[in-house]
């Protein structure tokens, strides 16, 4: 679909932010769209920022209803926006320049090389699975910070749904996003659980430190705990099955189909068998959930950090998934 004429755009848009418009008032909304040659970039040109403001403060009805005819038209075979938004969402968390470290000597990515990188070469930390340790930037952490927010909000489903009692419900957007739809599961996996597990809150042990100086990678690796912890619990795996009193019961280990796609997520979790992957993973949980026990002669000297619970999940999640395990004398069981 292309918008109808750029005079008549303009004047509808302002139209809109004046006038209550009816969904089924076809003729307006039809006059939005037509097989004629105008391009985003008049779009972009032609409609200030100030013009879709207006309408969303003064009519945000007609805002909504403009984006529903918006995409009601599409293709049928077309991707629904939900995926889209996550598949951007991946993309963006990959984005050299933006949240990683460009490799380019001569420049940043063009927008078109974003959705052909490799990256496997841009994890975020060292450790399970990539040695090299890119430079730390406040900018990038502030926006992969921000990206995985937005992840979160858009796995929230369940927070708005009644409690039941039939077992698991699978959330879609979590579902698509561990799926082998999204290119960026194994580079993602990866730099979340690398970056929890590599982050040291008391450094080099400068008393009062966290006083004087701002600690941005804090916020990052609670809410990369958050998310790994919101993938990790969606396993398609479970099904449902009758108990010996007749009540239905989950479980992992009967012949019937899955509930959905594999959980790429999942698979990466009891996958790991490195000893040295154990050692960087559980030294870094055991001295993350040490923090509140560290002593020291100045009082409130040392950083503390807030996100025990999401630690505790995630390390019962690695007992629950993993199967191989470290054994007390070395090596994997």
């Amino acid at each position: 679909m292309k918008l109808f004429s750029e005079i008549m755009m303009t004047a509808a848009l302002k139209f809109l932010s004046c006038v209550p418009v009816e969904a089924t008032d076809d003729a307006f909304w039809d006059q939005f769209w037509a097989d004629t040659a105008t391009s985003i970039q008049d779009v972009f040109t032609l409609v200030p920022a100030a013009e879709i403001r207006a309408v969303r403060e003064e009519s945000p009805s007609n805002l909504a209803t403009l984006c529903y005819k918006a995409d009601e038209g599409d293709d049928e075979n077309a991707r629904p926006l939900a995926e889209s938004l996550l598949l951007a969402i991946a993309d963006l968390l990959f984005c050299p320049d933006f949240t990683v470290q460009s490799h380019r000597k001569s420049g940043p990515e063009t927008a078109e090389d974003l959705h052909c990188i490799d990256s496997c070469e841009y994890i975020w930390e060292a450790g399970v699975g990539f040695a090299h340790s890119p430079p730390h930037s406040y900018i990038h952490d502030l926006n992969r910070t921000e990206l995985l927010k937005l992840l979160l909000t858009c796995f929230s489903e369940a927070v708005y749904l009644p409690p039941t009692t039939e077992g698991n419900i699978l959330n879609p957007w979590v579902q698509f996003f561990c799926s082998t739809e999204n290119r960026h599961a194994l580079p993602l996996f990866t730099s979340l659980l690398n970056i929890v597990c590599a982050y040291d809150p008391v450094g080099y042990g400068i008393p009062y430190n966290h006083l004087l100086f701002s600690d941005y990678r804090e916020p990052l690796v609670e809410v990369a705990a958050q998310v790994l912890i919101a993938t990790l619990d969606h396993d398609a795996s479970t099904s449902l099955s009758p108990s010996v009193d007749g009540t239905t019961t989950s479980t992992a280990m009967d012949d019937t189909e899955p509930l959905g796609p594999e959980n790429l997520f999942v698979n990466y979790l009891s996958r790991i068998h490195r000893e040295e992957d154990f050692q960087f993973i559980l030294k870094g949980l055991a001295r993350l959930l040490n923090n509140p026990l560290l002593q020291t002669y100045l009082p409130n000297s040392t950083k503390k950090i807030q996100f025990h619970q999401e630690l505790l999940v995630l390390f019962w999640k690695l007992c629950d998934f993993n199967k191989v395990g470290p054994r007390p004398g070395g090596g994997a069981a």
